[in-house]
């Protein structure tokens, strides 16, 4: 799978299925965009996985049924990546879940888009899935439009299920697409 996409700075992006010589470059992406105030892992935590771990993350992704792992990539950079795992339990093989993020700088250009759109398309064409879910925190504004854009509808919200400082709480949303 290999897409050349015009963002809205009008760059063009590649959006390809991710190999385990791109491990290297895909962690240095997450760890720009892990500190964000939506992703629930702290950079540190992130950090503890050896390189051989993400590399087994990476080529697992893509060897496992009906899991995914795409990178973004603009003039040889990794700006963003998306991912759809499916579990490893035969009663729930037909659903995925979705993670993704782009680097700060490549954020509100398109790209989030572009990257929902060819993991649905693949969920679609490419595998044997029913359903794409997600989680979200309820401060994400611009990805709940964009998942409520692609389709997805809310199917609940968490109360107080993020701890993001003493005494500070975020909701989760949890939100699916039927394909």
């Amino acid at each position: 799978m290999f897409t050349q996409v015009r963002l809205k700075s009008n760059i063009t992006a590649t959006i390809r299925i991710a190999q385990k010589s791109d491990t290297k470059a895909l962690i240095q992406c997450i760890n720009d965009y892990i500190s964000s105030p939506f992703i629930p892992v702290t950079k540190e935590e992130f950090q503890q996985k050896s390189l051989e771990e993400q590399e087994a993350w990476v080529e697992g992704l893509n060897t496992q049924a009906n899991s995914l792992l795409l990178v973004a990539e603009v003039d040889g950079l990794i700006v963003g990546n998306i991912d759809l795992t499916a579990p490893n339990l035969q009663q729930l093989q037909h659903t995925a879940t979705i993670g993704m993020g782009i680097r700060k700088a490549w954020q509100r250009k398109g790209l989030g888009k572009v990257l929902l759109k060819q993991a649905i398309h693949w969920a679609t064409h490419k595998s044997s899935l029913e359903m794409l879910w997600l989680q979200v925190f309820s401060t994400n504004k611009g990805g709940i439009h964009l998942y409520q854009q692609m389709g997805f509808e809310t199917v609940g919200q968490q109360p107080k299920f993020v701890k993001v400082a003493p005494n500070h709480y975020v909701d989760n949303i949890i939100m699916q697409k039927q394909l």
